[in-house]
């Protein structure tokens, strides 16, 4: 159970810290004042990307049990239209509502429902925000997709979360914002 939630926890570290890359924007000559963004429209899915390059659809709600503690999934974002934007320097955001604390002691690792809890069972306590993190917007086997990591864990009851994605457009300085923030509900359920 320790070793699966580690090798969650180093993913999402991992992926976290790609999500941050940066990209050159290009010269185009236009200020800020100049350019015409069209917005775009997204739509949030729950899947896996498989190795062949195509995002497999998972239903919800996630069901978890004391011996399958631990299920991974991914938060697909597709672009509807493009309406002209790039998708070289397309951007996703991330945001979740989910807090976790993951707790380590020499010989354990922990995750918590709140700091306090975390602290008095272990030594060293840090925050994990699940389905948090930034994506480039890639091909696959059928369009594009922006992907990010999120799972459901074994608790004492079900519960809920919301992942929220909005798209930047980076091929002008500064960033700018083309939709609207939407928004998915991942639903864990326990079962015997």
């Amino acid at each position: 159970m320790y070793k699966t939630i580690l090798l969650v926890i180093s993913s999402l570290i991992i992926l976290h810290a790609c999500g941050d890359m940066t990209v050159d924007t290009p010269d185009t000559g236009q200020d800020a004042a100049e350019r015409i963004s069209v917005p775009v429209d997204m739509l949030l899915s729950p899947g896996n990307l498989t190795a062949g390059d195509d995002f497999s659809p998972v239903i919800l709600p996630i069901q978890v049990s004391e011996s399958n503690d631990l299920i991974p999934i991914q938060v697909g974002a597709r672009i509807l239209e493009l309406n002209g934007h790039d998708p070289d320097y397309l951007r996703i955001e991330f945001v979740s509502d989910r807090i976790e604390w993951v707790g380590y002691t020499i010989n354990s690792i922990g995750i918590y429902e709140s700091e306090e809890q975390c602290l008095e069972n272990e030594e060293y306590c840090e925050e994990v925000i699940v389905g948090e993190g930034k994506s480039g917007y890639f091909e696959i086997e059928d369009g594009h997709i922006a992907i990010q990591n999120a799972y459901c864990r074994y608790d004492d009851e079900s519960y809920d979360y919301t992942i929220s994605a909005i798209a930047y457009d980076l091929s002008y300085y500064p960033a700018e914002i083309i939709s609207d923030s939407i928004n998915i509900q991942i639903n864990c359920a326990m079962i015997d």
